[in-house]
Protein backbone atom coordinates (compact mmCIF):
# COMPACT_ATOMS: atom_id res chain seq x y z
CA UNK A 1 0.00 0.00 0.00
CA UNK A 2 2.71 2.66 0.74
CA UNK A 3 4.44 1.70 -2.58
CA UNK A 4 1.47 2.16 -3.88
CA UNK A 5 1.17 5.80 -2.70
CA UNK A 6 4.13 7.17 -3.30
CA UNK A 7 4.17 5.95 -6.30
CA UNK A 8 1.17 7.76 -7.26
CA UNK A 9 2.53 10.59 -5.01
CA UNK A 10 5.62 10.54 -7.59
CA UNK A 11 3.62 10.53 -10.28
CA UNK A 12 1.51 13.48 -9.37
CA UNK A 13 5.17 15.43 -8.55
CA UNK A 14 6.17 14.84 -11.53
CA UNK A 15 3.41 15.83 -14.01
CA UNK A 16 3.33 19.32 -11.66
CA UNK A 17 6.80 19.63 -12.27
CA UNK A 18 6.15 19.30 -16.22
CA UNK A 19 3.08 21.82 -16.42
CA UNK A 20 5.25 24.46 -14.49
CA UNK A 21 8.42 24.54 -16.32
CA UNK A 22 7.58 25.91 -19.92
CA UNK A 23 8.88 23.94 -22.55
CA UNK A 24 12.16 25.02 -22.99
CA UNK A 25 12.68 24.33 -26.50
CA UNK A 26 9.57 26.67 -27.70
CA UNK A 27 11.51 29.77 -28.33
CA UNK A 28 14.74 28.76 -30.16
CA UNK A 29 14.60 29.59 -33.84
CA UNK A 30 15.47 32.64 -36.01
CA UNK A 31 13.25 36.04 -35.66
CA UNK A 32 13.12 38.87 -37.81
CA UNK A 33 11.58 42.14 -37.26
CA UNK A 34 8.29 42.95 -38.51
CA UNK A 35 8.08 46.87 -40.04
CA UNK A 36 9.08 49.40 -37.51
CA UNK A 37 9.87 52.13 -40.23
CA UNK A 38 13.70 51.60 -41.49
CA UNK A 39 15.46 49.68 -38.67
CA UNK A 40 15.43 45.81 -39.12
CA UNK A 41 16.41 43.52 -36.23
CA UNK A 42 17.50 39.68 -36.68
CA UNK A 43 17.30 37.39 -33.53
CA UNK A 44 18.37 34.15 -32.63
CA UNK A 45 17.47 31.62 -30.27
CA UNK A 46 19.70 28.72 -29.01
CA UNK A 47 18.78 26.44 -25.99
CA UNK A 48 21.82 25.44 -24.19
CA UNK A 49 22.81 22.70 -20.91
CA UNK A 50 21.79 25.79 -18.41
CA UNK A 51 19.65 28.16 -20.31
CA UNK A 52 19.62 29.62 -23.99
CA UNK A 53 22.31 31.66 -26.09
CA UNK A 54 20.48 34.99 -27.80
CA UNK A 55 22.54 36.76 -30.72
CA UNK A 56 21.16 39.18 -32.58
CA UNK A 57 22.20 42.06 -35.63
CA UNK A 58 20.45 45.15 -36.69
CA UNK A 59 20.92 47.98 -38.55
CA UNK A 60 18.96 50.31 -40.87
CA UNK A 61 17.43 49.48 -43.94
CA UNK A 62 19.67 51.86 -46.22
CA UNK A 63 22.93 50.97 -44.34
CA UNK A 64 22.85 54.61 -42.35
CA UNK A 65 23.99 54.50 -39.16
CA UNK A 66 24.93 52.40 -36.55
CA UNK A 67 24.59 48.41 -37.04
CA UNK A 68 25.16 46.49 -33.22
CA UNK A 69 25.48 42.84 -32.86
CA UNK A 70 25.23 41.23 -30.08
CA UNK A 71 24.51 38.26 -27.61
CA UNK A 72 24.29 36.91 -24.58
CA UNK A 73 22.39 34.35 -22.46
CA UNK A 74 19.21 33.70 -20.57
CA UNK A 75 16.75 31.50 -18.93
CA UNK A 76 12.97 30.85 -18.83
CA UNK A 77 10.71 32.70 -16.14
CA UNK A 78 8.06 31.40 -14.95
CA UNK A 79 5.99 32.77 -17.82
CA UNK A 80 7.61 30.92 -20.13
CA UNK A 81 9.22 34.39 -21.31
CA UNK A 82 12.95 34.39 -22.39
CA UNK A 83 14.51 36.72 -19.95
CA UNK A 84 18.17 37.56 -21.59
CA UNK A 85 21.29 39.93 -20.87
CA UNK A 86 22.98 40.82 -23.61
CA UNK A 87 25.86 43.42 -24.75
CA UNK A 88 26.29 45.03 -28.38
CA UNK A 89 29.55 45.49 -30.47
CA UNK A 90 29.45 49.34 -29.62
CA UNK A 91 29.55 47.91 -25.40
CA UNK A 92 26.21 48.84 -24.26
CA UNK A 93 24.26 46.56 -22.36
CA UNK A 94 20.92 45.71 -21.13
CA UNK A 95 18.39 43.17 -20.74
CA UNK A 96 15.50 41.79 -22.78
CA UNK A 97 12.79 39.44 -23.21
CA UNK A 98 11.32 37.40 -26.03
CA UNK A 99 7.77 35.92 -25.68
CA UNK A 100 5.07 34.48 -27.34
CA UNK A 101 1.44 36.60 -27.78
CA UNK A 102 -1.17 34.29 -29.78
CA UNK A 103 0.41 33.02 -32.36
CA UNK A 104 2.90 35.50 -33.03
CA UNK A 105 6.07 37.13 -31.09
CA UNK A 106 7.57 40.35 -29.04
CA UNK A 107 11.33 40.94 -28.07
CA UNK A 108 11.44 44.06 -25.63
CA UNK A 109 15.29 45.47 -25.56
CA UNK A 110 16.45 48.04 -23.04
CA UNK A 111 20.27 49.04 -22.36
CA UNK A 112 21.00 49.57 -18.93
CA UNK A 113 24.29 50.66 -19.40
CA UNK A 114 25.20 53.31 -22.45
CA UNK A 115 28.69 53.62 -23.89
CA UNK A 116 27.22 54.45 -27.58
CA UNK A 117 23.96 56.04 -28.12
CA UNK A 118 23.85 55.61 -31.74
CA UNK A 119 23.12 52.20 -30.89
CA UNK A 120 19.81 53.06 -29.10
CA UNK A 121 17.26 53.28 -31.67
CA UNK A 122 17.46 49.79 -32.16
CA UNK A 123 16.03 49.11 -29.10
CA UNK A 124 12.84 48.78 -27.45
CA UNK A 125 9.71 46.53 -28.34
CA UNK A 126 9.64 44.68 -31.37
CA UNK A 127 7.21 42.25 -32.86
CA UNK A 128 8.75 39.32 -34.65
CA UNK A 129 8.34 37.01 -36.99
CA UNK A 130 9.87 33.55 -36.63
CA UNK A 131 11.81 32.57 -39.85
CA UNK A 132 12.77 29.08 -38.73
CA UNK A 133 12.76 26.86 -35.30
CA UNK A 134 15.63 25.21 -34.25
CA UNK A 135 17.95 23.42 -36.60
CA UNK A 136 17.97 19.61 -36.12
CA UNK A 137 20.52 17.86 -34.59
CA UNK A 138 22.85 16.04 -35.89
CA UNK A 139 24.50 12.72 -34.71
Amino acid sequence: MKIALLFVLGLIGVAAAMAVEPKATSLEGKYEAVARGKSVLGLEVQSTRNGFDVSFSAANEDGSGAAPDGGGAGKLNARGELEFGFEDSFGNKGRGVLKRSGKGFFVTMELTTTEDPRAAVHYGERRLKRLATRAPKTR
